[in-house]
């Protein structure tokens, strides 16, 4: 399971776009200190890359 750890504010709304654009599942999400993390569950059936 992927998961991602950034200073970009705006990933925040960019990973739910992208997760539900590529069909992967975004299972957490969260923002503390200027740090900005996501969990992600890669779906077998699609193509783009995590």
């Amino acid at each position: 399971m992927p998961h991602v750890t950034t200073t970009d504010p705006g990933f925040y709304n960019d990973i739910s776009a992208w997760s539900k654009n590529t069909g992967h599942e975004l299972l957490d999400k969260s923002s503390q200190a200027g740090r900005f993390e996501a969990s992600i569950r890669k779906m077998k059936d699609s193509h783009h890359v995590v």
